[in-house]
């Protein structure tokens, strides 16, 4: 398909590949800044975590639990910052152990690559619309300023809602 395109639209889509290359390695680069601490010390991040480790999926025996509000495993009776990101984060951990049979007892790292990942979401998101409104050139441009943005990059070394809420506000 990239073959077929015209030679503008090429340089379109190699441009947008590579800003993004960029933007994940600006992201990705010291994601484990916290290295050496038995705890993340960004508060947010840690109560988030915190309530991560409290959800555990039932047993198949006891799905209905799932329903049952006051005694479900699956409800962190806390929900300052919503959900969604706690139940990703108990999927992506389960399907770990279960593709590759190791627990993970230290979750940060892949929480804020999940993370990561919905702050390029972001990009991708808003280059689409900037291009759907205004064009190639714009859209590149926009792509740039958010993959260089200094807030972008310093929430995706978090696992915070930010860049989820970021992502779900472009993409609708």
């Amino acid at each position: 398909m990239l073959w077929s395109m015209h030679s503008h639209e090429k340089k379109y889509w190699v441009s947008l590949v590579l800003i993004l290359a960029i933007a994940s390695i600006l992201r990705l680069n010291g994601i484990n800044w916290d290295e050496g601490f038995g705890f993340t010390p960004h508060p947010d991040e840690r109560a988030i975590l915190m309530k991560s480790w409290e959800i555990e999926f039932p047993s198949y025996s006891n799905l209905s639990l799932i329903f049952d509000q006051s005694n479900s495993p699956w409800n962190p009776n806390w929900f300052a910052y919503g959900s969604f990101p706690i139940y990703l984060l108990e999927f992506v951990q389960s399907f770990w152990e279960l593709i590759t049979g190791s627990e993970i007892f230290d979750s940060r790292i892949m929480a804020r690559s999940l993370s990561t990942l919905a702050d390029l979401g972001t990009i991708i998101g808003t280059a689409l619309l900037a291009r759907a409104c205004f064009g190639n050139k714009v859209s590149l441009l926009a792509s740039v300023l958010v993959s260089f943005s200094v807030i972008h990059i310093q929430l995706s070394n978090f696992f915070a809602f930010d860049t989820f809420v970021t992502l779900f506000s472009i993409w609708t």
